[in-house]
């Protein structure tokens, strides 16, 4: 009764990305023959996500470890910073994909994981990007002045989201010509 609902899996395969791609996303248009099931199975998903780092947010959880290392999150992550926002935690703890990502825009600090918003290495790139990504830094690093110095370097902006032990700290409008008094 299914199977006129299920293309084979090599049929699925042969297809463009695309159609495979938009299969997955469909998944009651394709199906998995081994497990007799309309939802799309591993092989579907698989050359999907070949395609395109968007589909990520669409994998079942169960079976995205089976999909994602961490060199093909890397390279999503190469092709655009923001393929960082799918990948599971685990990958948003890679330090070679996260500084991957805040390398092409700071932004993408708020989705790395607490650890990593805590290294100091990872933070600086960020903040060197985007200066208004030391929002996203861990506390400590938004009082660690040469940290704060980069952001503001970048963006006079930063200065709203110093840390209290150097909001009083009238040089630091010197860094940006953007402030030209102590009033922040």
């Amino acid at each position: 009764m299914w199977a006129h609902l299920v293309r084979p899996r090599a049929a699925v395969l042969s297809l463009p990305l695309v159609s495979a791609t938009a299969a997955a996303w469909q998944g009651k248009h394709v199906g998995c023959e081994e497990t007799k099931s309309l939802r799309p199975c591993q092989a579907v998903w698989s050359s999907a996500l070949t395609e395109s780092h968007a589909t990520l947010g669409k994998v079942p959880s169960s079976l995205l470890h089976n999909y994602v290392n961490s060199d093909a999150a890397l390279q999503d992550v190469r092709t655009n910073w923001e393929a960082i926002k799918s990948l599971p935690a685990s990958f948003r703890d890679d330090r070679r994909v996260v500084l991957e990502a805040v390398r092409q825009s700071g932004w993408a600090l708020e989705f790395a994981s607490e650890a990593l918003r805590a290294d100091r290495d990872v933070v600086l790139e960020a903040v060197r990007a985007t200066g208004l990504a030391l929002q996203f830094a861990s506390e400590e690093l938004r009082g660690d002045r040469s940290v704060v110095v980069e952001a503001v370097r970048q963006s006079g902006w930063a200065l709203q989201y110093v840390a209290e032990n150097l909001k009083n700290d009238c040089s630091l409008s010197a860094e940006t010509a953007w402030f030209s008094s102590c009033s922040f």
